[in-house]
């Protein structure tokens, strides 16, 4: 149910509907538009994957996972290299 809904009162969205149904008149479709639309729906095509698109996919995939280990690798020597240079502050210090 969505915001403007819940905040009409059950009378007033009964009133609602009354009116829509009132301004609304439903349509009889024609046949031939239920008849294509059932052919559509019964004869959905198969997708199958094509090599091509197989190779494509596992491309991505690698790329993504090496892009994903280049991320890591980098994070460790960051945070790597901010805790050696505190150590470094904090001897200074002292």
């Amino acid at each position: 149910m969505n915001q403007a809904a819940k905040m009409l009162p059950d009378r007033d969205l009964m009133n609602f509907e009354t009116y829509l149904g009132r301004a609304f008149r439903p349509v009889k479709p024609r046949p031939e538009f239920i008849e294509g639309l059932r052919g559509r729906l019964e004869n959905v095509p198969r997708l199958e994957e094509s090599p091509a698109q197989a190779f494509r996919s596992l491309v991505f995939v690698l790329i993504g996972v090496m892009g994903s280990i280049v991320v890591l690798v980098a994070s460790i020597r960051a945070a790597l290299s901010l805790i050696e240079a505190y150590r470094v502050l904090r001897t200074k210090n002292y």
